[in-house]
């Protein structure tokens, strides 16, 4: 008798540098491989993922059927064009239209991946008056797998992830319709450990000018202005012309335009003056470990950006946790039938 385990594979659309990877990876699935376009997440992915092929290419150019085979296959699909504070553009954007080629690709694979999990804004399920969603729910049945609005969930990297970041997203689990008569993938809670705001930054041990904001910069006597001295333990979120003041031991959402200048950008007061978050906080807050690194990605606004776009890995952890135990109940059951 063959007692070896069979590792579950799992390999990802859009990685980025490996949210979603993290997750699954920790949760014990083997992460085959990880495909995007970018050349800085190239760098990123390759140095921190050595176990793992990296696919260099963008959606439409890559092969899926030259993939290996994986039991998963996740993808945070751009949302610029389904976020409430993006375009609204839905299917109308280039980059709205990535979700069809994805789906199609899919569709047309001699060897489909038993589950996707795709990860969104929440605001696609109602966008469009719900033609978005109703569109994303055709795509995806179309491609052999049981999927609808009982298989979506929302879920925060503060609520459920246990990070102090505010950063709601929506998840959606489908499962291959020849392996079942429906999608067993409706009952998902993730539930993380609380970390402290405090524990994730390095307050009095940055050194570095560039985080630091000038006095006489007129976002630094904003900020001043508005904090209860220098010592002040909140976050300071710059948004274009004003600063908004964060409540304790909250940050709010990291976005992918927060290293290109002053919207988005969270501050904090160090040793009486306004400096930056570090790559290495903003990483902490999306749940990275300390182990990960830039490497030789000297392109700060990039790191900042790639994290922005990234999944928290506590989230994704939560997630592929859930994903790997229902797989095993469901294998179980199997057995249990073939036996009977």
């Amino acid at each position: 008798m063959n007692n070896q385990v069979t590792k579950l594979r799992a390999g990802g659309l859009f990685c980025g540098i490996g949210g979603l990877c993290q997750g699954f990876q920790k949760a014990g699935f083997e992460n085959r491989w990880g495909t995007d376009f970018d050349d800085e997440v190239a760098k990123a992915y390759r140095f921190n993922y050595p176990n793992s092929e990296f696919i260099h290419a963008d959606i439409e150019s890559l092969d899926f059927d030259s993939l290996p085979v994986v039991d998963v296959l996740h993808g945070g699909f751009p949302c610029q064009s389904f976020s409430q504070a993006g375009n609204r553009k839905g299917f109308d954007d280039s980059r709205g239209q990535l979700f069809i080629t994805m789906m199609d690709k899919i569709a047309a694979m001699k060897s489909k991946p038993k589950i996707l999990v795709f990860e969104n804004s929440p605001y696609i399920k109602i966008g469009g008056k719900g033609s978005w969603f109703s569109q994303v729910v055709f795509k995806i049945r179309k491609a052999g797998y049981h999927f609808s609005g009982a298989n979506t969930f929302e879920i925060d990297a503060r609520e459920h992830g246990g990070s102090p970041q505010s950063r709601v997203r929506l998840f959606f689990i489908a499962y291959r319709k020849d392996l079942g008569s429906f999608n067993p993938f409706h009952d998902l809670k993730v539930m993380s450990p609380r970390t402290e705001l405090s524990e994730l930054l390095n307050r009095g041990d940055v050194d570095d000018p560039y985080y630091f904001l000038d006095a006489e910069n007129k976002y630094s006597r904003m900020v001043k202005k508005l904090a209860d001295g220098p010592t002040d333990p909140r976050i300071f979120q710059l948004r274009k012309t004003i600063v908004r003041v964060q409540k304790p031991g909250l940050c709010p959402t990291l976005t992918a335009n927060m290293g290109a200048g002053g919207h988005n950008v969270p501050f904090i007061l160090d040793g009486g003056e306004v400096r930056k978050l570090t790559e290495r906080e903003c990483l902490r807050l999306q749940s990275f470990p300390d182990s990960f690194s830039f490497h030789d990605s000297p392109n700060r606004s990039a790191r900042y950006r790639m994290i922005g776009n990234s999944v928290n890995a506590n989230v994704s952890y939560g997630i592929a946790k859930y994903i790997y135990k229902k797989l095993s109940e469901i294998k179980n059951e199997s057995i249990m039938e073939i036996s009977a």
